[in-house]
């Protein structure tokens, strides 16, 4: 059995007349911290969507915690804590609700872990997510990766929009709520400075 999380061998995508990845071959090691870096517009959220099952790829091959997105998407995705850069929610939702409405999702919810999240993430839990902060709005994206206890957390390029305080409160986060945990983390951005404290491993997609 491989120790790999994730594997994309000679993998390929086109829009168009446009090549956005040619022959990229890529390994994620088990309780590794990965640091995905790129330019904005290099495919990094495209790699991304392959490994999620939302793209097919054209060429190649992809494994995540050694299935195939492409069959078994579903079982991916309850095995995977995913951010995303424009993540979105239903704003006129309380963050209770929220909580409540993703839980049956997910076989492995842990409500006891979301509570904790909550309450060290200070957010209010009668709060409408319209009216929660930039800041806030990526924390409570964050608690909803994390409350299903996945084996592998991808991050694409979560701290976008945020400022530099918020960025470094992320950061520490996801230092402490993923690393300590032996939890896998992609981590997509396009600023080296921000992952290099926490990356294991460094991958330029150029």
């Amino acid at each position: 059995m491989s120790d790999a999380a994730i594997e994309l061998k000679s993998v390929g995508k086109r829009f168009g007349k446009h090549d956005v990845l040619t022959d990229m071959s890529m390994t994620v090691q088990c309780g590794q911290t990965f640091a995905f870096l790129g330019r904005n517009g290099a495919g990094k959220t495209t790699s991304i969507r392959m490994m999620l099952g939302l793209l097919r790829p054209d060429r190649g091959d992809v494994r995540v915690l050694g299935l195939d997105p492409r069959r078994d998407a579903t079982a991916i995705r309850q095995r995977v804590g995913f951010l995303a850069e424009d993540q979105a929610m239903w704003g006129w939702m309380r963050v209770e609700q929220l909580l409540a409405f993703m839980a049956p999702f997910y076989p492995t919810w842990d409500a006891a872990l979301a509570r904790k999240l909550v309450e060290q993430f200070q957010l209010s839990p009668k709060t409408r997510v319209k009216h929660l902060s930039k800041g806030q709005t990526v924390r409570l994206g964050l608690l909803l990766a994390l409350a299903h206890r996945p084996e592998l957390v991808i991050l694409d390029d979560p701290t976008l929009g945020l400022d530099p305080i918020a960025r470094k409160e992320f950061i520490r986060d996801v230092i402490e709520h993923l690393q300590g945990g032996g939890v896998t983390v992609f981590f997509s951005s396009h600023l080296l400075y921000e992952v290099e404290p926490v990356a294991d491993v460094v991958a330029i997609l150029d």
